[in-house]
C-alpha cells in the first residue's frame, strides 16, 4: 500500500525527479552560455569569448568541451577537445550529452554554440523509472513489512477477544477479599481486582499489560526469589503452587507479608495460556507471630535470668562470701539428714573442726589481705582433701567443721594430716613467713553413743580445744581429751551469755561491772575523737582524705529487750570484734554505749569506692547467725559515712554528718546498707519536719477529705465498687503529694491516726448514701501495711466496721504489697478475722513488692490489684502483657477476683477484656472525684443511663502537685 502510494505521488509529479532536474540545468547553463557570448561576437572580442568558453569548461565538472561555430560551420574558437567529443546529434536537435545553441545577429543567423555534458548521473531507468526511485521503493517495502508486521501483531494482540476480561467478571472479583490478578503466558497482567489495587495501593490502580515482576516483590526475609516467583514456576511447569510466602512494599513505601497461590488454565489444545494468582494479606499475623515469639524469647530469658538469680541468692544465703564454705545454716541443712541416713545405715560419722593458729601475728605484720589469703587457702585445703561431696563450714573468723559421714575415726585423722599438709604447702606462696601459720584439729565420732549433729559439732570444738592447749598443728580427740577440756564458748561464733566460775551474783557488784564498762567505753571514746582529730590535721597536711563512719544496728532496742542489757551488750561487743577484725590495722572502732551503734575511723582513703570496700568486708562478717544465751539472733547493720574535707573539718562535725547520713539509710525503703552524707540530707530534714507539723495540724483542723474513683466491670463497664483516695487541704501542706504525707506519717505514730480517719469517715459516708437511697455495692479502703500487724488498731478498725449499719460485704480492705508488712504471720490472722467478719481483702500495687506469691499464699486475699505500672502501655509493652497475662490466669486457677489499676486507653481496655480481667479503674473511666459527684454516678448507674464521659471535667477536690 505504501509503494502504490509513493508511484501515485510520482506520476503526479509530487516526488522529484532527479534526471529531468539534471536536464533542465543542462539547457539553462546552454541557453546561458549563449546570452552571454552573443553579445561579444557582435562586438567581434574573441577574446572575451575565449574567456567566457575557458570558464564554462573549468568551472563545470559535466561539461567535457564548448565551442563556437560560425554561419560556414568552421569552429571560430573551442575549449576542451572538443573535435574529439562532439557527436553532432541526429536530426539537428539537442540531446542530453550533446547540445547546440544557434546564435542569432542583427543581420541574421551568425553560428551556433556547441557544448559537451558528461552521460547523466540519474539516466538509468527501468520502464520509464528512475533506477534510484526503484531503490527507494525497494526499501520503503522492506522497512514497512517489519514495521507494520509489529504493529499489526500487537494491535492483535490487543484485540484478541480471548484476552478481554469481561466486565461481569471485573465486578465479580473485585468482590473477594483477596487480591486476584489474572496473567497471560507471558505473565502480563490482564485483570487485578480492588482487593490486591487497594494493597497496592497504586493511584491509577494496576494497568492492564503490566508485568507482574515488575512490582517491588521480595521473600519474606528480603531476599529476591531464587528460582522465579510462584505464578513463573507454575506457568513453566504446569503445576499448582500453594502457600508460597512473598512480601510486597507497596506504593505507600509500606511492606506486606503476603500468602501467595497460584493457578494455570489453559486453552483448546491443553496448552497454558495464563494464572490465577491469589494473595492473602497475613501481615497482622506475622507481627502477632513475632509479637508472640519475642514474648516467648522474653519469658525465657526472664526465666533464665530468675534461675541464675535464684542460684545467686542461694550461693549467698548458704554460703560464707570469702571462703566459699557454708554456713552454719546450709551446714546443718545437709549434715544432720546424712547423719540420719549413717545412723539407719550403721556406718561411722566423724566430724573435724579446724582453726588457723598464728593468724593475729600474719594479720598484725602483712594485714587483713593476706589473712584473708590464709583463711581461704585454710578452706581450699580442707575441700581438697576429701574424696566425697562432704559439707565443709565456717566457724567463727577462723574456724571450720567438716562432716565426714562413712569415715571412722581413723580414717579422719589420715584425712586431717592431708588437709594440714596441704595448707603448710600452700601457705609459703601467699607471703614470707606464714609458714608459721598451722591448723590445729579437733576430732570428735558418734561410735561411742547416739548424738545429734549439734553435739558432734560441739565435741568437736572441745576437742580443738584441747588441741590447741597442746600448742600449733596439734591434733586432738574428744574420747581422749574430754576429761580434760574446760567448758568453752562454742567456736561457731556463739557469744555464752552464761554464768561465769567468778562472776559474782550479787547486784552491787554486777551494777558496779556496768559502771565500769562505761567508764571504759567514755575512755575509749574520749581517745577515738583524739586520735581522730589528729589523722585530720595530718590528713590537712599531707592534702589526702579520711572517712568517720557510723554503724548502727538494726532493731536495736529489740534486741535489748529480747536478751536483756548484759546480753546485749556483749553482743555489742561482739560485734565490735568482728567490725574490728575486717578494718585495716590503722583503722579504729569504737563503741557508742547502749545505742547499737559504733563510730568507725578510715584514714588515708583515695574515694569513696575505698570506703565501700571496707565497708563490704564489715557486713560480710554479720552474714551468719550468732548464738546468745539459748537464742540464735542475725544483725542487720546500716552505715552512714561522711568524708573529710568535703563534709566537715573536724571531727565533731563529721561524726554528726555520719550520724545523719546513717539515719536516712535505716529511714530509705531500700537495700542500700551504705549511705555517704550530702548536704541536701539537712534540708530533707527539716522539710520532713515541717510536712509532719502539718500533718498533725491538719488532723486537729480536720483539713483532710475523701475522693472516690469508680471501680467497674470490664465487659460492660458497669459500675461495681469505688476505692476511697485520701486528699489534704491544709495550705500549710499544699503543693506536697499525698504519697509523700502517708510515707511521712508511717514513719511517725500519725499513720494510726490518719487510717482510722479514713475508716471512719469511709463508712459515715456510705450510710449517707444509703439514708438518701444510693446503693453503692462496695467501697475499698486503704490500710497502711505499718497497721495491719498492730492487733490494738485491727481491733478499734473491727469494731467500727461491727457497728456500721449495713453489711460489713459492702467493705473491702485493701493491703498494699510492701517490705515495711513486718511479720506475715500476724498480719494474716488480722485479716482473716475481717474476713470472717464478711470483709473482702484486697492485695493492692500487686507486682511491686518483694514477695508477691508468698503474699497471695499467706494472706489469701479476695482480690488482687495489678498496679498500674504494668497497666501503662500493656498493648505495646509485650512484657508487661505476658505479665498480666500471667497474673491473671493465676488468679483465676486460685479464685481470685483481678482489678487493673490505671486503665487510661481503649486499646488497654480491650486488651484486658480479652484476657478475661474482671474489673478496672483509671482515668479512661474517672478521675478520683468528690462524694457529691460519685454519688451522681451511683444514680446515673442505676437509672440504666450510659456512664458520663466528660467525668474527668468533675471537680476533684484539692489535689497534691
Amino acid at each position: 500500500m505504501t509503494i502504490c502510494i509513493a508511484m501515485t505521488a510520482y506520476l503526479f509529479g509530487l516526488i522529484p525527479d532527479g534526471y529531468k532536474t539534471e536536464l533542465d540545468a543542462r539547457a539553462k547553463v546552454a541557453e546561458a552560455l549563449a546570452v552571454q557570448l552573443a553579445g561579444s561576437i557582435n562586438r567581434n572580442d574573441t577574446v572575451a569569448i575565449e574567456e567566457t568558453l575557458t570558464s564554462v569548461v573549468g568551472r563545470n565538472a559535466d561539461v567535457l568541451s564548448a565551442a563556437f561555430r560560425d554561419g560556414d560551420g568552421k569552429i571560430v574558437l573551442s575549449k576542451g577537445d572538443h573535435e574529439g567529443v562532439w557527436i553532432k546529434p541526429e536530426g539537428g536537435n539537442s540531446n542530453p550529452t550533446h547540445v547546440s545553441v544557434p546564435l542569432l545577429g542583427a543581420e541574421g543567423p551568425q553560428g551556433q554554440i556547441e557544448i559537451t555534458f558528461g552521460p547523466p548521473s540519474g539516466g538509468k531507468r527501468i520502464f520509464e523509472i528512475p533506477v534510484s526511485l526503484l531503490v527507494f521503493l525497494l526499501f520503503l517495502a522492506v522497512a514497512g513489512f517489519i514495521v507494520y508486521s509489529v504493529f499489526l501483531r500487537r494491535t492483535l494482540d490487543e484485540l484478541d477477544p480471548g484476552r478481554v476480561i469481561p466486565e461481569r467478571v471485573q465486578k465479580a472479583f473485585d468482590t473477594l477479599s483477596e487480591g486476584v490478578i489474572i496473567l497471560d503466558e507471558r505473565e502480563r497482567v490482564l485483570l487485578a481486582n480492588s482487593a490486591f489495587e487497594a494493597m497496592y495501593g497504586s493511584a491509577g490502580g494496576l494497568e492492564t499489560g503490566t508485568r507482574i515482576n515488575s512490582l517491588p516483590w521480595r521473600m519474606v526475609d528480603g531476599r529476591a526469589k531464587a528460582g522465579g516467583y510462584p505464578w513463573h514456576s507454575a506457568i513453566k511447569e504446569g503445576l499448582e503452587k500453594r502457600e508460597e510466602q512473598l512480601s510486597l512494599r507497596t506504593a505507600s513505601g509500606q511492606v506486606l507479608n503476603l500468602n501467595v497461590n497460584a493457578t494455570v488454565f489453559t486453552g483448546d489444545k491443553n496448552e497454558t495460556i495464563g494464572a490465577i494468582v491469589t494473595f492473602a494479606n497475613m501481615t497482622d499475623n506475622k507481627q502477632s507471630a513475632d509479637q508472640l515469639a519475642k514474648a516467648v524469647s522474653l519469658l525465657e530469658e526472664t526465666q533464665r535470668e530468675v534461675e541464675r538469680q535464684k542460684q545467686e541468692l542461694n550461693q549467698l544465703s548458704n554460703r560464707d562470701a570469702l571462703t566459699g564454705c557454708m554456713n552454719r545454716r546450709a551446714f546443718f541443712g545437709q549434715f544432720e539428714p546424712e547423719l540420719a541416713e549413717a545412723k539407719f545405715g550403721a556406718q561411722p560419722t566423724t566430724v573435724l573442726m579446724l582453726d588457723v593458729h598464728g593468724l593475729a601475728g600474719i594479720k598484725a605484720s602483712f594485714g587483713p589481705a593476706v589473712s584473708d589469703a590464709l583463711i581461704r587457702c585454710a578452706a581450699d585445703s580442707a575441700r581438697s582433701g576429701l574424696t566425697n561431696n562432704a559439707p565443709v563450714g565456717r566457724y567463727g573468723s577462723e574456724g571450720f567443721c567438716v562432716a565426714l559421714v562413712g569415715i571412722d575415726q581413723d580414717q579422719a585423722v589420715e584425712i586431717a594430716n592431708l588437709i594440714k599438709a596441704t595448707f603448710s604447702d600452700r601457705t609459703a606462696d601467699i607471703a614470707s613467713g606464714a609458714n608459721a601459720v598451722t591448723l590445729c584439729v579437733g576430732i570428735a565420732n558418734d561410735r561411742s553413743d547416739d548424738c545429734s549433729a549439734t553435739e558432734l559439732v560441739r565435741r568437736s570444738a572441745q576437742a580443738l580445744t584441747a588441741a590447741m592447749q597442746k600448742g600449733p598443728g596439734a591434733i586432738s580427740n574428744w574420747a581422749d581429751a574430754a576429761a580434760h577440756i574446760e567448758p568453752v564458748a562454742d567456736k561457731a561464733r556463739a557469744i555464752n551469755g552464761g554464768d561465769a566460775p567468778n562472776r559474782r551474783s550479787d547486784d552491787q557488784q554486777a551494777l558496779a561491772d556496768r559502771q565500769s564498762q562505761r567508764i571504759e567505753s567514755c575512755k575509749e571514746q574520749t581517745q577515738f575523737l583524739e586520735n581522730a582529730t589528729r589523722s585530720i590535721v595530718r590528713a590537712q597536711d599531707e592534702e589526702k582524705s579520711l572517712a568517720i563512719l557510723q554503724l548502727g544496728i538494726a532493731s536495736w532496742d529489740y534486741f535489748e529487750e529480747a536478751l536483756g542489757e548484759d546480753l546485749s551488750q556483749l553482743l555489742l561487743r561482739f560485734a565490735k570484734r568482728q567490725v574490728d577484725i575486717a578494718l585495716r590495722e590503722q583503722d579504729r572502732v569504737t563503741l557508742l554505749e547502749e545505742t547499737g551503734q559504733m563510730l568507725i575511723e578510715l584514714p588515708d582513703v583515695e574515694a569513696s569506692d575505698d570506703v565501700s570496700w571496707i565497708v563490704k568486708r564489715i557486713l560480710d562478717r554479720f552474714n551468719e547467725p550468732i548464738e546468745v544465751g539459748q537464742k540464735t539472733v542475725y544483725l542487720s547493720c546500716r552505715v552512714g559515712a561522711a568524708l573529710y574535707p568535703q563534709d566537715g573539718q573536724d571531727t565533731l562535725t563529721l561524726s554528726r554528718n555520719a550520724a545523719i547520713a546513717m539515719r536516712r539509710a535505716q529511714l530509705d525503703d531500700t537495700l542500700e546498707e551504705l549511705r555517704f552524707y550530702s548536704a541536701d540530707m539537712v534540708q530533707t530534714s527539716s522539710r520532713t519536719l515541717e510536712i509532719e507539723t502539718g500533718i498533725r495540724e491538719a488532723l486537729q483542723a480536720n483539713q483532710f477529705e475523701l475522693v472516690f474513683q469508680p471501680i467497674v466491670n470490664a465487659t460492660d463497664t458497669s459500675l461495681t465498687a469505688a476505692e476511697t483516695l485520701l486528699r489534704c487541704t491544709s495550705e500549710r501542706l499544699r503543693g506536697v503529694r499525698i504519697d509523700q504525707i502517708i510515707d511521712i506519717a508511717e514513719r511517725s505514730s500519725l499513720i494510726a491516726d490518719i487510717d482510722m480517719w479514713v475508716v471512719n469517715n469511709s463508712i459515715h459516708q456510705m450510710q449517707l448514701w444509703d439514708q438518701a437511697g444510693v446503693h453503692l455495692a462496695k467501697l475499698s479502703v486503704n490500710l497502711s501495711a505499718n497497721q495491719i500487724t498492730k492487733p490494738d488498731f485491727m481491733d478499734m478498725v473491727v469494731e467500727r466496721i461491727a457497728s456500721c449499719h449495713f453489711s460489713p460485704s459492702r467493705i473491702q480492705i485493701e493491703v498494699t504489697e510492701t517490705a515495711k508488712m513486718g511479720g506475715l504471720e500476724v498480719a494474716a490472722q488480722q485479716l482473716k478475722r475481717l474476713q470472717d467478719m464478711g470483709v473482702h481483702i484486697a492485695l493492692d500495687d500487686f507486682g511491686t513488692g518483694q514477695a508477691s506469691l508468698t503474699y497471695v499464699q499467706r494472706l489469701h486475699p479476695d482480690v488482687i490489684k495489678i498496679d498500674r505500672s504494668f497497666i501503662d502501655g500493656l498493648n505495646k509493652n509485650h512484657a508487661n502483657a505476658t505479665m498480666v497475662a500471667a497474673v491473671t490466669a493465676m488468679a483465676h486457677s486460685l479464685g481470685i477476683t483481678i482489678v487493673a489499676e490505671g486503665v487510661e486507653t481503649e486499646a488497654e481496655l480491650e486488651f484486658l477484656r480479652h484476657i478475661s480481667c474482671d474489673y478496672i479503674q483509671g482515668y479512661f473511666i474517672s478521675k478520683p472525684i468528690p462524694a457529691d459527684a460519685m454519688r451522681d454516678w451511683i444514680m446515673t448507674k442505676s437509672a440504666g443511663i450510659a456512664l458520663p464521659v466528660a467525668v474527668s471535667e468533675l471537680r476533684v477536690g484539692q489535689q497534691a502537685a
